[in-house]
């Protein structure tokens, strides 16, 4: 049974250039993916006030399962963590993210393909400890766009993070911009500031980052 978050939700929209994220994952050798996934969990380490994060993530690995041809909708879902501190920066922790990434996509590794819906229950069947935060890129967002991605956006617009999960982000690409829509669970304001802090705090150039509801 998929549970569901039935209270208010705050929703944070952040745009930043696709150049900045890839010039600090090239600088550090990892994917784009996992930068983005480290400066979400330096800027989450402020927000809910934690030395651990937890994040769960899903992947498009049809090719790699062997169903190249199943929905999008199905994806393989995984989690991890990183621990932070005062003075932990991007570089001292994107590498052995990437590398756990990496790990996770081997056949060996692949957990099942799961309703994407599943996915947005952010780790609880996964690890049995709910994640602070789940991140999809939709389809594949350093490339082109696709018909398919275009109508899995448009078809699939319902979020449902769980009792325990904190918060959900969907990152898209469009004309050289990376748009992150977040659905937040917490009750605490001010995360747009805090990831535009984190990820400025790295060079990223962050266009936009502002709390949709106060």
């Amino acid at each position: 049974v998929v549970q569901t978050w039935e209270g208010r939700m705050r929703r944070t929209r952040v745009r930043l250039t696709k150049q900045s994220l890839v010039d600090r994952a090239v600088e550090n050798g990892v994917k784009p993916f996992t930068a983005l996934a480290g400066l979400l969990s330096l800027a989450l380490r402020s927000y809910l006030g934690k030395d651990e994060i937890q994040y769960s993530y899903s992947a498009d690995t049809r090719r790699e399962a062997g169903v190249p041809d199943a929905l999008y909708n199905c994806v393989c879902s995984f989690q991890s963590g990183v621990k932070l501190n005062d003075d932990t920066r991007l570089a001292a922790i994107v590498r052995k993210m990437d590398a756990e990434v990496l790990r996770t996509q081997q056949p060996e590794a692949k957990m099942g393909l799961r309703i994407k819906q599943r996915v947005f229950q952010m780790g609880e069947y996964i690890s049995g400890v709910p994640a602070d935060f789940w991140l999809s890129y939709l389809g594949k967002p350093l490339l082109p766009a696709t018909q398919e991605r275009e109508q899995y956006t448009k078809d699939f617009n319902v979020w449902v993070p769980p009792d325990g999960g904190s918060m959900g982000v969907e990152a898209s690409s469009l004309n050289g911009i990376i748009i992150l829509c977040i659905e937040n669970k917490a009750e605490m304001p001010g995360l747009a500031g805090m990831i535009r802090t984190a990820f400025e705090k790295e060079d990223i150039t962050v266009l936009e980052a502002v709390d949709l509801d106060t």
